[in-house]
């Protein structure tokens, strides 16, 4: 309805530009035109003397024809705005009508029903009051638990970052002037030979073999290893205290591996002042988080590993504080009492 309205007064507004402006104002341009071109063919250039002063009656006529035109459509917008000012004072004036019938059937009740109805308002929009509070109570502690576990971990990237990136540093230095020393430097001139003879004489003519007869023999290979070289070095181990297939483990943590303390979480019993353990109602031991540093020996690509990982947690930080922060079904879960604690991320965030 309300469209159809509006195109039959778009159409009756270009009806009246058309009848009082175009049509009009178009002819009397084509003769004033045609007359202008016959004087000027007429007379060359003298159409520029007293005979242009013939336009002026026809443009007066054109400008009124123009502010008439305007006043027409400004006439008739006016008209459409009073008709849709009547339209909302009706409207207006049944709503009043609603309220007061509500009024004075309300008016109308007995104290009792009076009483009843308002405490049953009362008690209704103390429960919605309850539920927006518990929500927003909840929504709160979600964000600040996934807040504070983003940032620690985000934090925690930063450190274990810089950490491995000195171990690995120094290690290196360790590495190079035990090499040059003397201190590392007969081990690993020995395994560059064995190296290099298993290479040419082992590793080599399986891989031509494999390569021109599609035999894989290295089954076999290591099938003889663990049936005479194992056993033997076992026994060789077990007389004199050293092994034949690789270095004692004193040797290995100062040539091969990389040693530092590392900081690791772990539970234990949790103790009142007196050194007595902690239980609960149920007599179940109270157990809580506590740092322990431990002494690690890992060769360099394990703690290039553990820089790597460093870096996930710089990472994964930042995107579970940006997910807290930004409206997404993790603000609804929350807001409903689920994934609190914070160690989590669920419900996802576009896949995050």
């Amino acid at each position: 309805m309300k469209n159809n309205m509006l195109s039959k007064n778009t159409i009756i507004v270009i009806l009246i530009l058309l009848a009082t402006f175009i049509i009009p104002n178009f002819i009397a341009y084509k003769l004033d035109l045609k007359r202008i071109e016959e004087q000027r063919i007429r007379e060359g250039m003298g159409f520029f003397g007293p005979d242009i002063m013939n336009m002026f009656p026809n443009l007066g006529g054109l400008i009124a024809s123009i502010f008439n035109s305007i006043f027409a459509v400004m006439k008739y917008v006016l008209g459409i705005l009073n008709q849709v000012t009547t339209i909302l004072a009706k409207i207006a004036g049944f709503a009043r009508g609603i309220i007061q019938m509500l009024t004075n059937w309300f008016a109308g009740l007995g104290v009792v029903m009076q009483v009843t109805i308002a405490a049953f308002s009362i008690a209704t929009l103390s429960i919605l009051v309850d539920i927006f509070i518990k929500q927003i109570t909840n929504w709160a502690t979600g964000v600040a638990n996934h807040i504070e576990c983003g940032a620690a971990e985000f934090g925690k990237g930063w450190v274990n970052t810089f950490k491995t990136l000195g171990i690995m540093f120094e290690c290196s230095w360790k590495l190079l002037i035990n090499f040059f020393n003397g201190n590392c430097t007969r081990y690993y001139i020995t395994d560059l030979v064995i190296g290099l003879t298993y290479g040419v004489f082992v590793q080599l003519p399986l891989i031509l073999i494999n390569a021109i007869f599609g035999l894989n023999l290295q089954p076999i290979v290591e099938f003889f290893y663990k049936l005479i070289v194992v056993p033997l070095d076992a026994i060789f181990f077990a007389i004199s205290g050293f092994h034949l297939v690789n270095w004692p483990d004193s040797v290995i943590n100062d040539c091969y591996r990389c040693k530092a303390t590392w900081t690791i979480q772990t539970y234990q019993a949790k103790r009142h002042e007196d050194g007595s353990i902690d239980y609960d109602g149920d007599y179940n031991v109270r157990r809580e988080v506590v740092d322990k540093p431990v002494t690690l020996y890992k060769p360099m690509n394990e703690w290039a590993q553990l820089f790597d990982c460093s870096a996930e947690q710089i990472i994964n930080g930042f995107l579970k504080v940006f997910t807290s922060i930004v409206p997404n079904a993790k603000w609804g879960a929350w807001g409903d009492g689920e994934h609190l604690p914070g160690w989590d991320n669920e419900p996802n965030f576009l896949g995050i």
